[in-house]
């Protein structure tokens, strides 16, 4: 009896070190993507530096969203999730304004125009 709990113990001792390592390499990949650069244009930098330094009351809102734009939230949450940023879907609407305004006048009437219009605050 005495060498199976010896044996039990080796075995759960060996064990909790194997996911120890497993945490920490999952820790060094996390920081890796912490670390690299963002690929953000310079003009959206910018802008978010100058309005995330500017302490302003937040102004809630809604909108109406086809079930297919919808589930791009998901789609850009997993993304930033692979590159080390987590953010939610107010942060994710306005990352786009900011890279909207820092469009040139040719490029934003493209993009404007190949968004479908709804009728507001309508149930598609």
């Amino acid at each position: 009896m005495v060498t199976k709990k010896k044996d039990i113990k080796g075995g759960l001792l060996s064990s909790l070190a194997e996911e120890e390592k497993k945490v920490d390499d999952k820790f060094k990949v996390a920081e890796t993507h912490f670390e690299e650069k963002s690929t953000l244009n310079n003009s959206a930098i910018n802008n978010l530096d100058t309005v995330n330094n500017v302490k302003e009351k937040a102004i809630r809102d809604a909108f109406t969203f086809p079930p297919s734009d919808h589930a791009l939230f998901d789609e850009i949450q997993k993304k930033g999730m692979k590159v080390g940023v987590m953010v939610n879907k107010s942060e994710i609407v306005r990352a786009g304004l900011y890279l909207l305004n820092s469009l040139n006048d040719m490029d934003l009437e493209k993009v404007l125009n190949s968004v479908d219009r709804l009728k507001t605050g309508r149930k598609i």
